[in-house]
């Protein structure tokens, strides 16, 4: 099939059952394959495939299907299903991808006043493949805008997961203030990169994030070892130059310094046991002591100091959340107010039906606090949350029974309770939780979180989406599963007197 581009999408049908096999389209540009994507066709579909070809716009491209398949298309100027945002289970204020699959963070900078947030995304069906980079962007870290993808598999690979730091210095030479982001190519991810390996990569904005160019010396860093990958990039005032962690195999870490963000040489290598999208930042303690901090995917970290030219562990490895959910933590590159600000990956299956994957959990600030012999990571959500309050909701008491009424599945509670023993159980949404004060546990299905006791009370904080509660307990955070029932629109909390709450309904962001 020959298609002149003249819509910025050619929207595909798809049938998503796994019994439906994946098939190869290939886009070839004056005979020379451009681009290509895995994807269940079918006529009988219940998804749409939105393929962003705006970079090809006026360009007639040849679409064929690898075994020789017959399909259709269409052209589109927008996503024009008319029902996004308005799905039955659309999370209210949790950012999620208008169709398609959504996984990690990256590239989360500021540049002005409008924070920038990149992720990984399929285009083709809410499953993970494909990867490119989407991207939306925000004021507030709460109402976002979702703008057009900002990276494509090319011959190098798919886009993996990175990162990106503001070039304050020109360091790089794209210029004073230029974006720059560092990504994984996962070669031999599609079939422009056969034969390829992982290597990292950078691309750069000079336009404030509209638009990223991929740098033309690429890969930067060559194929290491195993599936290396993840790229973490910081200016580090210890070692006076730039440091990036990285993913390399089994549990090990790689850090590596460069003067210029483009040249790197390999200084160190990291055990932890944990793998993947590693995250690394100072931070100053509340005894005004200034330590590094590194993590990886499933939210098991190091406290530590940089001494003679390396990063030495000072203590333990912690873990900063629990939960089903969170995976592939980032924060934010050194923001102008000083806050370490981090956003999740939420891995939330969505109800069958729904034409989007996943979403990012709440933007939380990170704090180190000293406990004992060791600094411990304490996470709260932004301020900026408080944009999402409607207005409080009356907090009935009945004996050793909380009620407040819900205006939707979206509320916040901060829950007070006397740490004097016994299980308060709470419904949510007709969704049941326990917190036992005996044990110091707030359980929610096989879900747990640690609680911790101050000044004789325990306190919780909650935040009620459609699909997910947060939790907040001082050292721990968590984000669980749940699927509110809505036509239960409250919150109860039972079985110990005493307990105090403060309720707010929350609003759409859409």
């Amino acid at each position: 099939m020959k298609v002149t581009i003249e819509h910025p999408y050619l929207v595909f049908p798809v049938n998503t059952s796994q019994d439906n096999p994946m098939k190869k389209l290939i886009f070839s540009l004056d005979g020379k394959p451009v681009y290509d994507l895995d994807i269940r066709l079918g006529e009988d579909a219940n998804f749409y495939c939105y393929a962003d070809m705006s970079r090809f716009m006026g360009k007639e491209l040849e679409i064929v299907e690898q075994g020789g398949a017959e399909f259709t298309c269409r052209g589109a100027d927008s996503m024009d299903r008319a029902d996004i945002y308005k799905e039955k289970y659309r999370p209210y204020y949790h950012f999620t991808e208008k169709n398609g699959w959504t996984n990690d963070p990256n590239g989360l900078v500021k540049c002005g006043d409008t924070y920038h947030m990149f992720y990984q995304y399929n285009p083709c069906e809410p499953r993970w493949g494909n990867m490119h980079w989407g991207h939306a962007t925000s004021k507030d870290m709460i109402h976002w805008e979702q703008g057009d993808i900002a990276l494509f598999p090319d011959e190098l690979g798919t886009m993996y997961s990175g990162s990106g730091i503001v070039d304050e210095k020109n360091a790089a030479g794209f210029g004073e203030g230029a974006l720059l982001f560092f990504y994984t190519a996962a070669g031999g991810g599609n079939l422009l990169s056969e034969g390829m390996k992982a290597s990292q990569n950078l691309a750069y904005s000079v336009d404030g994030g509209k638009t990223l160019v991929k740098y033309e010396g690429n890969p930067i860093i060559p194929h290491m070892i195993g599936g290396n990958r993840d790229p973490k990039v910081i200016w580090c005032e210890e070692l006076g130059c730039y440091a990036c962690v990285m993913y390399l195999d089994g549990n090990t870490f790689g850090l590596l310094t460069s003067d210029d963000m483009i040249h790197w040489t390999k200084i160190q290598e990291i055990v932890i046991p944990d793998a993947e999208c590693p995250d690394f930042y100072p931070l100053t303690a509340d005894d005004g002591t200034r330590h590094w901090f590194f993590s990886a995917a499933n939210a098991r970290y190091v406290v530590g100091d940089i001494k003679d030219g390396q990063f030495v562990m000072t203590q333990e490895v912690r873990t900063m959340h629990t939960g089903s959910l969170g995976y592939a933590a980032q924060t934010f590159s050194t923001l102008p107010d000083g806050r370490r600000i981090n956003i999740a990956w939420d891995r939330l299956e969505f109800p069958e039906g729904m034409p989007f994957c996943s979403q990012m959990s709440l933007p939380i600030v990170h704090s180190l606090k000293k406990k004992g012999n060791d600094y411990v990571l304490h996470s709260e959500p932004v301020e900026e949350v408080k944009c999402l309050r409607l207005h409080s909701c009356p907090v009935n008491t009945d004996g050793a029974e909380l009620l407040a009424k819900l205006d939707n599945a979206a509320a916040e509670v901060r829950l007070t309770l006397p740490a004097k023993g016994g299980k308060a159980v709470l419904s949510m949404l007709g969704c049941e939780a326990v917190i036992d004060l005996d044990a110091m546990m707030f359980t929610m299905e096989n879900d747990k979180i640690p609680l911790e006791e101050n000044n004789g009370e325990v306190f919780v904080h909650l935040f009620l989406d459609k699909c997910s509660v947060d939790v907040f307990a001082g050292e721990y955070y968590a984000a669980f599963r749940m699927i509110a029932d809505e036509d239960k629109p409250e919150f109860v909390c039972s079985g110990i007197d005493g307990a105090k709450a403060e309720v707010w309904a929350l609003g759409d962001i859409h």
